[in-house]
């Protein structure tokens, strides 16, 4: 190959190279307050308990952190439970009613004290005869 050509050459792949570059660095970065979600299995409440507000039934969860590998299902599970044994006694959680599309639903929403609401998990299900809405 005459060095004309293969001048040619590495010019053309640096030039692919600052294109492929230039076009990482300019493409859309995602939030960095959007939260990761991750659907966990069903639970189940056996017996109704007044104290922590749950009647017996089987209840969605659904775990949201900027990082969803930070909250996992085993985590909110351990921590549901807990909460449903000893609501009074559970630390470093804030235990709410749900909001959006949820608020009609019966749960609550758990957040972790100083995330600001960023992570946490909510916990519902649908009363008979309601139909959940889209999406849900």
């Amino acid at each position: 190959m005459s060095n004309r050509l293969r001048a040619l050459a590495v010019a053309a792949t640096a030039a692919l190279a600052l294109t492929a570059t230039t076009g990482a660095a300019t493409a859309k970065k995602p939030s960095a307050t959007k939260s990761a979600t991750a659907e966990c299995p069903i639970f189940t409440v056996v017996l109704n308990d007044p104290e922590a507000g749950f009647t017996a039934g089987r209840y969605h969860r659904l775990n949201f952190a900027p990082r969803i590998a930070s909250l996992t299902c085993d985590d909110t599970y351990n921590i549901f439970r807990s909460y449903l044994y000893h609501p009074r006694s559970l630390r470093g959680w804030s235990v709410g009613p749900l909001g959006g599309e949820l608020r009609t639903a019966t749960g609550k929403r758990f957040t972790k004290r100083g995330s600001n609401g960023r992570i946490g998990f909510d916990v519902w299900r649908f009363p008979r005869g309601v139909t959940p809405p889209a999406g849900a």
